[in-house]
C-alpha cells in the first residue's frame, strides 16, 4: 500500500512538474528574426550615451541630448535627424537635473526635475509655461504612508492617461520605519492631485528591508508600458509574473510571463557593494516590457545570469538576454534569445520595422540597435 501511495505522490509530482513546464514553455507560436541593426547618424554634440527616449507618432525618436541639453528628433525610417528643441542651462528658462520627457505636443513637453521633484511645462522654443512641485505631496514632506521615489528613463517612461502623468522608479526611504514601498506616482494635471500605486509582491520579502536586500536598478526600478487600454503593464524585475494596473479601477491583476528555465531570484547575501554586484551578475532580471502594435503583442525582456566572469573586469561581465512573447491575453507564445552583448536594454523601442534594443557601438557617430522582427512559426 506504502509503494502504490508513492507512486501515485510521484505521479502527481510529475503531472505539476509538467504542468509547470507547459506553462514555462507557452505555445511557441511566434519567434524573432534577428536583421539589419538600426543605425542613428549623430552629429558631433550628440551622445549615444543618452538614457531617456520616447516614440511619438510612431515615426519619430526623441532622445534626450545631455552634452547640449536639447532634446533631439530623428525619422525612424531614415534615421535621420529632423527637429531639436534647445533647453535653457540658466536664468528663468533654465531646467536642471533633468530625468525624462513627455512630448505631448509642440507646445507641451513635460519635463521632470529629480532632486528637486518638480514637473515643468515647456514649449519648442524651451520657454516655461508652467511649473508643478510635487515635493511636498510626497514622502517624507507630505504625511504618507507609501515611499516612491520617480526615476524617469526609457523603459520606465513619463506617460499620459487622460488628465494624469505617469511617474514610474522605484520605491524611497523610510521602509525601515514602516512605510510601505511602491513605484509609481500618477498626478493630475488638473486638480493638482497626486497618488501612489503599485506595491511591491511578496517574491520581495519583509518590506521593511527592500532596500537592503534588492539593487536599486537591478530589481527595485520597475519597467512598465501601456495597453492599448491605457492600462499599466508592470515587469517587476524579480517577479515570474506582470501585474496589469487599471488606473481608473485601481484594480491589479497578475498574470505568468516567465523564462523558461524556473530559476530562483535570491536577496542579496551581504550588504556590500560585491553581494550587489553578484545577485545582477549571477542572477536573472526581468527588464523592459513593450507593446507592439502593428503585431499586437508585447515583449519582455529578460537578462540572464552568467557565472563565466570577473568581479574585477566588465569586460566579461556582459549578459545574454532573452525575449519573452506574450499575445493580447497575455499568454506565453514564443521566446528569442540574444547571446552576450553590450546591451543598453534600458532603451528599448518598437516600430513597424520592428523591436530595436540599444547596443554599444563602437562609433560614437552612431547610435546602435539591434533589430528583430516577428515571425510566425509553421506547425
Amino acid at each position: 500500500m506504502k509503494q502504490i501511495n508513492l507512486l501515485f505522490s510521484l505521479f502527481i509530482l510529475l503531472l505539476l512538474s509538467c504542468s509547470t513546464d507547459s506553462k514555462r514553455e507557452g505555445t511557441k507560436e511566434y519567434s524573432l528574426l534577428q536583421v539589419a541593426d538600426k543605425m542613428f547618424y549623430l552629429d558631433s554634440l550628440t551622445t549615444q550615451e543618452s538614457l531617456y527616449m520616447q516614440v511619438v507618432d510612431d515615426k519619430e525618436l526623441a532622445l534626450y541630448n545631455e552634452p547640449d541639453h536639447s532634446i533631439r528628433f530623428y525619422d525612424i525610417p531614415t534615421a535621420k535627424e529632423f527637429a531639436k528643441i534647445q533647453l535653457y542651462k540658466e536664468g528663468p528658462n533654465a531646467t536642471k537635473d533633468m530625468r525624462g520627457f513627455y512630448y505631448q505636443s509642440k507646445n507641451d513637453i513635460w519635463i521632470y526635475q529629480y532632486f528637486t521633484k518638480e514637473l515643468l511645462l515647456v514649449n519648442d522654443l524651451g520657454e516655461i509655461k508652467a511649473r508643478r512641485d510635487i515635493s511636498k505631496k510626497l514622502y517624507p514632506h507630505a504625511k504618507k504612508d507609501i515611499t516612491v521615489s520617480p526615476f524617469p528613463i526609457t523603459n520606465m517612461p513619463i506617460q499620459k492617461y487622460n488628465d494624469w502623468l505617469i511617474l514610474q522608479g522605484m520605491n524611497g526611504i523610510g521602509v525601515e520605519n514602516g512605510i510601505k514601498p511602491a513605484c509609481t506616482i500618477l498626478y493630475n494635471t488638473v486638480t493638482d492631485e497626486v497618488k501612489t500605486v503599485n506595491y511591491y509582491p511578496s517574491i520581495y520579502g519583509d518590506m521593511k528591508n527592500i532596500n537592503n536586500n534588492w539593487g536599486t536598478f537591478s530589481y527595485r526600478a520597475v519597467p512598465y508600458t501601456l495597453t492599448p487600454q491605457n492600462e499599466m503593464i508592470l515587469s517587476y524585475p524579480a517577479d515570474d509574473s506582470i501585474r496589469i494596473y487599471n488606473i481608473d479601477k485601481d484594480y491589479t491583476e497578475s498574470y505568468f510571463a516567465g523564462y523558461t528555465i524556473k530559476t530562483k531570484i535570491k536577496p542579496i547575501i551581504g550588504n556590500s557593494t560585491i553581494a550587489l554586484e553578484k545577485q545582477y551578475l549571477e542572477q536573472l532580471q526581468y527588464a523592459g516590457i513593450h507593446y507592439d502594435k502593428y503585431n499586437k503583442v508585447y515583449y519582455r525582456l529578460a537578462v540572464l545570469p552568467i557565472s563565466d566572469y570577473n568581479i574585477n573586469d566588465v569586460k566579461t561581465q556582459n549578459k545574454p538576454l532573452a525575449i519573452i512573447i506574450l499575445n493580447h491575453e497575455f499568454k506565453k507564445v514564443g521566446e528569442y534569445h540574444l547571446g552576450k552583448g553590450k546591451y543598453r536594454h534600458r532603451n528599448t523601442f518598437v516600430s513597424e520595422e520592428g523591436l530595436h534594443i540599444n547596443v554599444l557601438s563602437e562609433d560614437d557617430d552612431y547610435l546602435k540597435f539591434v533589430t528583430l522582427k516577428i515571425i510566425k512559426n509553421e506547425n
